[in-house]
C-alpha cells in the first residue's frame, strides 16, 4: 500500500524540477498542477470532500448540527429554498459512526408520483429525483466523508469547517474526462 500512517516517519516530498515536467508525457486527460504561492508542480492533491476529525460521533453530531444550522439559516435568509429543504436530515449514530443523510422527501416536489395515471407516456420528464446527500464520520479512520450533489456538498462543506480539518493524504493528478471520452483508442 502507498498510504502512510499520520505521525510516522516523515517523508521527503518529491518535487520534480520545471525541467522534468517538461520532458514527462502526460498520461491521457492528465493536467500537471502548480501550487498557487510557490509555483512548484503538484503531483498529487487532497480530495475536499474528505476531512480529517479527531472527535467523538456524539461529539462530531453535537458540532456539526450547531454548524449545519448556521448554514440553514443562511440558506433561508438567501431564499434559496430548494438548498435549504435539501440541508435538513437524519442521524444514524453508533459508538464508532455517525451518519448524516439529508430527508427523502426533499429529493423530488413530486411526493407521490403517479406514474399509473401516466401509463401510456412511461418516461415522464417532469419529475426530477435529486441525489440525497450523506456525511459519514468514522471514527476509527479519523474521517469525515461527504457526498452528494455539487450545490449542497459546498454548503455541507462550510458547515464542517470549524470541527474538521482537509485530509492528509494525497491522490493522483486531475483528469480531464472529456479528452479521455475523445481518445479513439478506447
Amino acid at each position: 500500500s502507498c498510504r502512510r500512517c499520520p505521525g510516522e516517519v516523515e517523508l521527503t516530498p518529491w518535487k520534480p524540477l520545471a525541467e522534468v515536467v517538461a520532458m514527462l508525457p502526460p498520461k491521457l486527460g492528465e493536467q500537471f498542477l502548480r501550487h498557487e504561492s510557490t509555483g512548484e508542480w503538484l503531483m498529487h492533491r487532497s480530495l475536499p470532500q474528505v476531512r480529517r476529525c479527531s472527535l467523538s460521533p456524539e461529539a462530531f453530531r453535537h458540532f456539526f448540527q450547531l454548524r449545519l444550522q448556521d448554514v440553514t439559516d443562511e440558506l433561508r435568509d438567501r431564499r434559496l429554498w430548494d438548498l435549504f429543504l435539501r440541508s435538513h436530515g437524519r442521524w444514524t449514530l453508533t459508538e464508532n459512526q455517525a451518519l448524516w443523510r439529508s430527508e427523502s422527501a426533499s429529493q423530488t416536489l413530486e411526493k407521490v408520483p403517479h406514474w399509473e395515471q401516466h401509463a401510456e407516456n412511461s418516461l415522464r420528464t417532469d419529475i426530477v429525483v435529486k441525489r440525497p446527500s450523506e456525511v459519514i464520520f468514522l471514527q476509527g479512520k479519523g474521517k469525515v466523508i461527504v457526498d452528494g450533489p455539487k450545490d449542497i456538498v459546498h454548503f455541507l462543506l462550510q458547515a464542517l469547517e470549524g470541527i474538521t480539518d482537509p485530509d492528509d493524504v494525497t491522490v493522483d493528478p486531475r483528469w480531464d474526462t472529456a479528452r479521455l471520452r475523445d481518445d479513439n483508442r478506447f
